[in-house]
């Protein structure tokens, strides 16, 4: 028997997929993932686990992937309208599926992806299309992401180093870069960009 978990904060997307659990594959074994420390998910029994993408910041997810077993699948909930987020790898889960989707798109997710298939609903794969390759492609180290998160709480390149315990030229170098990497030349256009790209 498949186990089934749901990573998630909100009842309404639990109760969502245990209902549509049940009524395909008669199973009332469906368990909520807590964490995503290594320490817990390693102790996950082989399944799928189902991750709502509007419950969590892009870093909870990136952890959550990075610290599971290669033996759990991962089916990512969004909405079929939301903005992708260049920070978060979606080559890395087994499916994708749209909030709005149908409940047999769904099973059909579920049974590709136990069949080690990778699987993306129709209304998302519209969503990659339309989307820049370059902007799919961001690569963003956890050093950058750390000073992403100070730059948006207002801090200056001389709070951030003092904070980082960096010198003020090497968070100058990774500000460079960051820009560089949004196609961006200031932090009014980071801000902007990371706006409009959806991240949290």
């Amino acid at each position: 028997m498949t186990n089934f978990y749901t990573y998630c904060t909100d009842t309404l997307f639990e109760s969502g997929i245990e209902m549509l659990v049940y009524d395909y594959y008669r199973s009332k074994n469906i368990k909520k993932v807590q964490s995503s420390q290594k320490s817990d998910l390693q102790l996950l029994k082989p399944g799928i686990v189902f991750i709502n993408y509007r419950d969590f910041q892009q870093t909870k997810i990136n952890a959550f992937i990075t610290n599971k077993s290669v033996f759990t699948k991962t089916i990512l909930f969004m909405d079929d309208h939301a903005k992708l987020n260049p920070m978060i790898d979606y080559s890395l889960f087994d499916g994708i599926i749209a909030n709005q989707d149908k409940s047999k798109v769904i099973q059909n997710a579920i049974n590709e992806v136990l069949k080690n298939k990778k699987f993306i609903s129709p209304q998302i794969q519209k969503n990659l299309h339309e989307r820049s390759h370059n902007q799919l492609n961001i690569k963003i180290s956890n050093r950058e992401w750390e000073v992403i998160e100070l730059i948006k709480s207002g801090m200056t390149s001389k709070e951030i180093s003092e904070k980082l315990a960096l010198s003020y030229h090497t968070i100058v170098a990774h500000k460079k870069n960051i820009f560089k990497k949004f196609g961006e030349n200031s932090t009014l256009g980071l801000l902007k960009a990371l706006e409009d790209l959806g991240v949290d």
